[in-house]
C-alpha cells in the first residue's frame, strides 16, 4: 500500500511544480504578445527563426531546465514528507497532505523572496508589499525563509535521533533534504564578487584594457564626474588624458565597436547598422587579431548581445558574454519566474540559462556585480592581456533589477533623463568593482586603461538637437533627438567620451589632463598598436594619438581634420513627418532574419542598401558639421550647423560658406558622390579626382 502511495504523492507533486510553473509563467504572456507585435526583433524571429535549429535547441534546453528545477520542489517536499513520518510528526494516512503543505511552504517562500530581492519582477509586482511588510523589525519574507530553514532543521533533527532499523535509509534522506537547504540558502542571494589574488610578475609588455559604457553622453561624464557623482570615473579620469572633443562614426553599439577594434570606419569595414551579418563584415584583422599574433591573451566581455553579435571570430581567445543569438530575444520574454529568478545570478546559472546569466537585456533580475563576478572567475592575467569590456547599464530602458521606483511627473522625458542619470551612477559603481578586481588581479601593475563611451544619448534635452534654434529657417528638416543614432544633428549622440591613463612603467607615456584634440572612436586601434610596437601595415580611418597622449598639440593636418558620422537603422526618416511605432515595428520586422546555421538575428543582407537609403551622413571640421540628410527620393538636404547650436542653415552650393567646398569634398571621399554638395557641372571633375575604392554613387 505504502509504495502506491508514495508513487501517488511523487504524481501529485509533480502537478503541484507543474502548476506552480503554469501560475509563475502566465503573467509574461500578455506582455510577451505586445512585445512580438511590437519589436521588429521579436516580430523576426517569431516570424521564421523557430525553423533555426540552434535557437529550437536553446528554447528547448531553458523548457527543460525550468521543468525540471520545477520538478525538484516537488521532489523536496515529498523528501520532507518522508522526514516528517521518520521524525513522528506526521502520519501516512496523511501523507499527501503533508506534501501539500511542504509544497506550499516552498512555494510561498520561493514568491515572497522573488518579490524582495527583485522587486521589477512580477513576483515584485503583486507580493512586493506583502513581502516586504514588518514583523519584529523584519520583513515577512525574511521571516518566511528563517521559520522554513528553522522547520527543515527540526525535522532533520528528530529524524536522525528516531530512526533505528532505518537509518541508513534515513540518513540518504536527511543529506538530500541537507543538500536541498543548501541550495535554498544560496538561491537566496546573488553571487559574491570575491577578490581575486595577483597571478604574477608584471609581464614586460603592459596589459591593455579597453572599458565602454554604453550611451554616455559626454556632457553628463564631464558634469557628474565634476560635482562628485560618477566617484570611481573621476579617479580614473583624474591622472588620464581626457579629451573633450571625441565623436563616434556611427552612434550605435555594434557599429562603434567595430570601429574601436579596427580602427575603420563602419562604412570602411561594410556594417551599415546593428546586427550586420558576419560575412559582410570586413574587420580583420583587429587589433585583438594582431594583439594574439604577437602574443597577447585577447578578451572580450560585455552583460549585453542582443544587437551587438561580437565574438571569438573578431579575433578573440575568450570571450565573456551571454548567449548570443535571436533566443536572447524570446528566452528573457518568458523568464519571469519566481525560481528561474533567484537562480539566475548564482554560479549555476551560467550552464542552466546562458541566456539570463549576468545579462542586462534581463533587467528585472540584472544584477551589475553578477558580471564582475564572472570576469573575476574567468580572466587571468599571467601574461600580457588585451581585455575589451562593454558596460551596458545606461542603456535604454535605464534600469537594473534595484533600480529606484520613481513617481511619474507627467512629463515623460524628464522622467526618462532621470532614470538615464541613475543608471550612469549604476555604471559607475559598476566601474569600481571592475577597477578594483583588475588592481586585485594585479592587471594594473603594467597596463593602459582606455575608457570610452560607444554613443552618447538624447533626451529631447535642451541643446540635444544641433538646429533647435534656426528651425524656423528650415523647412522640411526635422531632428530626431532622443536615442542614438537617430540623427547626426544631434550632438550629444555622436560625442562621446574618451580617456586614457597609464599604469605604472606605461604612466609615462601619458600625461594627465584634458586635450582639446579632435579625436574619434576610429583612434584606438592605432593607438594600442603603436603603444607595444606593431607595425603601422593595415589600414586604418583613424590616427594614432600616442604622441598626443605624451603632451604633443599635434600637426595642423591633424587638428584640422575631417570626422565622420552617420545615422543607424532607421526605417521611416527623420525627414518624413510623423512616427508611428507600430508602422516601424511592421516595416522593420521583414529586414531581419535568424541565420539557420549560427541562430543569431541578422539584418537580411538583401536589406542593406535599403539602410543605406535611409541614412544620414555628416562630416565635422572644426566647429562645423554638414550633414547630408535623405529626402526619401534618392537625393540629399543638406545643412551646415555649428556645433555649439548657434547657426544653423540650409545650402545649396558649395559657394554658400568658405568651408563648403573642403567638406563636401570630405563627405564624397567618405560615403560617395550623391551624399557630397555640388552642382551637376562639378560632378566629373570630382569623380575623376576620387579613389578606385569610392563608388561614384553609394546607395
Amino acid at each position: 500500500m505504502y509504495p502506491r502511495s508514495w508513487r501517488r504523492c511523487i504524481f501529485y507533486a509533480s502537478l503541484f511544480s507543474l502548476g506552480l510553473l503554469l501560475v509563475s509563467v502566465s503573467p509574461s504572456i500578455r506582455p510577451f504578445l505586445f512585445e512580438a507585435a511590437r519589436s521588429q526583433a521579436v516580430r523576426s524571429v517569431m516570424a521564421e527563426g523557430m525553423d533555426a535549429r540552434p535557437l529550437q535547441i536553446a528554447v528547448t534546453w531553458f523548457a527543460l531546465v525550468t521543468i525540471t528545477l520545477h520538478l525538484l520542489v516537488g521532489v523536496t517536499a515529498v523528501g520532507l514528507t518522508k522526514l516528517s513520518e521518520v521524525a513522528r510528526i506526521s502520519v501516512p494516512e496523511r501523507r499527501l497532505g503533508t506534501v501539500f503543505l511542504w509544497f506550499a511552504a516552498m512555494a510561498a517562500t520561493l514568491m515572497l523572496r522573488c518579490a524582495v530581492d527583485f522587486p521589477r519582477s512580477h513576483a515584485g509586482g503583486y507580493y512586493g508589499t506583502v513581502a516586504s511588510y514588518e514583523v519584529a523589525g523584519l520583513r515577512l519574507a525574511d521571516v518566511c525563509l528563517f521559520a522554513f530553514a528553522m522547520l527543515t532543521g527540526v525535522v532533520a533533527s528528530l529524524a536522525i535521533l528516531r530512526t533505528r532499523s532505518w537509518q541508513t535509509r534515513a540518513l540518504y534522506a536527511t543529506s538530500a533534504v541537507a543538500v536541498a537547504g543548501l541550495a535554498l540558502v544560496a538561491i537566496m542571494h546573488s553571487e559574491p564578487s570575491t577578490a581575486s589574488v595577483p597571478d604574477g610578475a608584471p609581464p614586460e609588455r603592459p596589459h591593455l584594457i579597453v572599458i565602454g559604457i554604453d550611451s554616455l553622453r559626454a556632457d553628463v561624464a564631464r558634469d557628474l564626474t565634476a560635482n562628485g557623482q560618477l566617484p570611481h570615473l573621476r579617479t580614473l579620469l583624474r591622472e588620464s588624458t581626457w579629451f573633450s572633443d571625441a565623436t563616434t562614426p556611427l552612434a550605435r553599439t555594434f557599429p562603434a565597436w567595430i570601429s574601436i577594434l579596427t580602427g575603420r570606419a563602419p562604412s570602411e569595414a561594410n556594417v551599415v547598422c546593428n546586427l550586420t551579418p558576419r560575412e559582410l563584415v570586413k574587420a580583420n584583422p583587429t587589433v585583438a587579431s594582431r594583439l594574439g599574433e604577437a602574443g597577447y591573451h585577447t578578451v572580450f566581455a560585455t552583460d549585453e548581445v542582443r544587437f551587438s553579435n561580437i565574438d571569438e571570430s573578431y579575433g578573440f581567445d575568450q570571450a565573456e558574454t551571454p548567449a548570443i543569438g535571436a533566443a536572447d530575444f524570446l528566452i528573457p520574454q518568458f523568464s519571469d519566474i519566481p525560481l528561474i529568478n533567484l537562480v539566475a545570478n548564482t554560479p549555476i546559472a551560467r550552464e542552466l540559462f546562458p541566456q539570463l546569466y549576468a545579462n542586462r537585456a534581463v533587467t528585472f533580475i540584472y544584477q551589475p556585480e553578477t558580471f564582475v563576478a564572472r570576469l573575476r572567475r574567468s580572466v587571468r592575467f599571467d601574461r600580457p592581456t588585451f581585455l575589451a569590456v562593454h558596460l551596458t547599464a545606461p542603456h535604454w530602458p535605464y534600469v537594473t533589477a534595484h533600480s529606484p521606483a520613481r513617481r511619474a511627473t507627467g512629463r515623460p522625458w524628464d522622467d526618462s533623463f532621470a532614470e538615464y542619470l541613475d543608471s550612469v551612477k549604476r555604471a559607475d559603481g559598476q566601474l569600481g568593482e571592475l577597477m578594483s578586481w583588475l588592481r586585485d588581479a594585479g592587471a594594473l601593475e603594467s597596463a593602459v586603461v582606455v575608457v570610452l563611451s560607444d554613443h552618447g544619448e538624447a533626451l529631447y534635452r535642451p541643446g540635444d538637437s544641433l538646429v533647435e534654434a534656426s528651425a524656423p529657417n528650415l523647412p522640411g528638416v526635422r531632428v530626431m533627438p532622443a536615442g542614438h543614432g537617430t540623427s547626426v544633428l544631434s550632438g550629444p549622440q555622436f560625442q562621446v567620451l574618451l580617456g586614457f591613463r597609464g599604469y605604472g612603467p606605461m604612466a609615462q607615456r601619458i600625461r594627465p589632463g584634458i586635450s582639446q584634440f579632435p579625436v574619434a572612436l576610429e583612434d584606438i586601434a592605432p593607438t594600442l598598436a603603436e603603444f607595444v610596437g606593431l607595425d603601422d601595415a593595415t589600414e586604418s580611418d583613424g590616427i594614432s594619438l600616442a604622441t598626443v597622449l605624451r603632451g604633443d598639440q599635434g600637426s595642423k593636418r591633424h587638428i584640422d581634420r575631417s570626422r565622420y558620422t552617420e545615422t543607424g537603422f532607421n526605417v521611416i526618416s527623420p525627414m518624413k513627418a510623423g512616427f508611428d511605432a507600430e508602422r516601424i515595428a511592421a516595416q522593420g520586422a521583414w529586414h531581419y532574419q535568424v541565420s539557420p546555421k549560427t541562430g543569431f538575428l541578422e539584418l537580411r543582407p538583401k536589406s542593406t542598401a535599403y539602410v543605406r537609403e535611409h541614412k544620414e551622413f555628416a562630416v565635422i571640421k572644426g566647429d562645423w558639421l554638414l550633414a547630408a540628410l535623405p529626402t526619401g527620393d534618392g537625393s540629399y538636404r543638406h545643412v551646415l550647423a555649428r556645433r555649439d547650436g548657434t547657426d544653423a542653415r540650409l545650402v545649396v552650393s558649395t559657394a554658400d560658406a568658405d568651408m563648403l567646398p573642403s567638406m563636401s569634398e570630405a563627405l564624397i571621399q567618405r560615403f560617395g558622390l550623391a551624399v557630397g554638395l555640388v552642382s551637376p557641372r562639378d560632378i566629373s571633375a570630382v569623380a575623376h579626382n576620387l579613389p578606385s575604392t569610392v563608388p561614384a554613387v553609394q546607395r
